[in-house]
């Protein structure tokens, strides 16, 4: 090694062991624990519809998120975020298990929801993460939304002359509390209150302008001597807004008259 080599090696070890060496963890070197609330709104994967984005509800969208100490409701902490954002996070709380409370507000600050949407969370330890996804209910909303129901269908994941035997007729009914709804498929073609036979068509089509939330949709095919082939009654979901994702609806063979009832 050379001289100037080892000089510069001997003033690093000096420095590093010098007490004017700047102590860059002060107070440790952890890294404060994220607790993170993420949210979504209209969640229901279960009937095929995975929640509202944050535009389907207007610009300018926040959410208030709230934090409360299970066991010292003087612990707090709170946060708004971006809507976009989908999620907010408190760094370093005090450890312990605490009650979320996630409220959507307008631009104007004001709450969109009769309540806020709750859950709970433990808190993140040093140098981890804990998160917790709470979902705003369809129910929750202080407005009356509109949404558009698009779909296809499908019989026994076939297209209606496919099908077999071949599907000529189609009955659609879209429900609301067992009550059928009397409006008809956006070009006008079809009631769908049960009680208007069209000619059968796996083609996307869309009803627009209907109330948000659980609905049930019923199809109903029919060979060419209109015996009832095919038969289900879904439950889904309508969403808020023109721009809603597109479901599939397969629609299983009917039962014969003359087969024995599942075991």
């Amino acid at each position: 090694m050379s001289r100037l080599g080892a000089l510069g090696l001997a003033a690093m070890a000096s420095l590093s062991c010098s007490s004017d060496t700047p102590n860059l963890c002060p107070h440790g070197c952890d890294l404060a624990g994220s607790t993170i609330v993420k949210f979504q709104f209209n969640h229901y994967p279960e009937w095929g519809f995975d929640s509202d984005s944050c535009g389907d509800f207007g610009l300018g969208l926040m959410v208030h998120v709230d934090m409360v100490k299970t066991d010292d409701p003087t612990v707090t902490a709170s946060q708004d975020a971006g809507c976009s954002n989908g999620q907010v996070t408190f760094l370093g709380l005090a450890p312990g298990t605490y009650n979320v409370a996630v409220t959507p507000l307008d631009a104007n600050g004001t709450a969109l929801v009769k309540a806020p949407a709750t859950g709970t969370v433990p808190a993140a330890a040093d140098n981890t993460n804990s998160t917790v996804s709470i979902a705003v209910p369809w129910d929750s909303w202080t407005a009356a939304y509109t949404g558009t129901f698009l779909y296809t269908l499908t019989f026994d994941k076939k297209m209606c002359a496919a099908a077999t035997p071949p599907i000529t007729t189609q009955y659609l009914t879209l429900s609301r509390g067992g009550v059928p709804l009397n409006v008809t498929t956006h070009t006008g073609m079809q009631m769908v209150n049960g009680t208007d036979p069209k000619p059968c068509q796996s083609l996307f089509d869309y009803i627009e302008q209907l109330p948000f939330g659980p609905i049930q949709f019923e199809v109903v095919g029919e060979d060419a001597t209109n015996v009832i082939r095919f038969q289900k009654k879904f439950d889904t979901f309508i969403g808020v807004g023109k721009f809603n994702p597109t479901l599939p609806f397969d629609v299983p063979p009917d039962a014969p008259p003359d087969a024995p009832p599942d075991a």
